[in-house]
């Protein structure tokens, strides 16, 4: 009975070390690898034919990803976005990100899609890329491959990485 309590045991925190603990390998690197990209970012991003808007983001090891930005333009406001970053080669990342847009008066508008790529430099501490938002009327499922967008903003962005200082 004794065995049988152990190996139950052993199951349990198993499995909630795997539910917790263990990070998805496709976005995780090694920290000893000097590929690291995960952590918290500064910077703008620029859309075609609008200034630059500052922003912060934050990319997770297990591949989420969030943003926050000064985005008011176009007459709508936008929640922070959230979506998921993974690997391209070794220096390179994609992502896919949504939003939820309202109008000055707090009603719902739709959703922006956001999807693009990046390269980290060589020194680790500078991530560049480019990217295209996607925007949806509400009823719209953003998620759909399918969906066609009423308005398409090309951007490109640099980011610096935030360090203790």
């Amino acid at each position: 009975m004794q065995d049988s309590v152990s190996w139950y045991r052993w199951l349990l925190w198993g499995s909630l070390a795997m539910a917790l603990g263990v990070p998805a390998a496709r976005a995780g690197d090694n920290p000893e690898s000097g590929r690291r990209v995960e952590g918290s970012w500064y910077g703008s991003f620029e859309p075609a034919g609008y200034a630059p808007v500052p922003v912060l983001v934050t990319l997770a090891r297990d591949g989420g990803l969030t943003t926050a930005d000064g985005t008011d333009f176009l007459g709508s406001y936008q929640s922070a976005t959230h979506g998921s970053w993974e690997r391209d080669g070794a220096d390179g990342l994609r992502m896919t990100l949504l939003a939820l847009n309202f109008d000055a008066a707090g009603n719902f508008t739709g959703h922006s899609r956001t999807r693009g790529s990046a390269r980290l430099n060589r020194a680790r501490d500078t991530l560049s890329g480019s990217f295209r938002t996607d925007y949806f009327q509400p009823g719209q499922d953003p998620l759909d491959p399918a969906a066609v967008p009423y308005r398409s903003i090309p951007a490109s962005f640099a980011l610096r990485r935030i360090t203790v200082q």
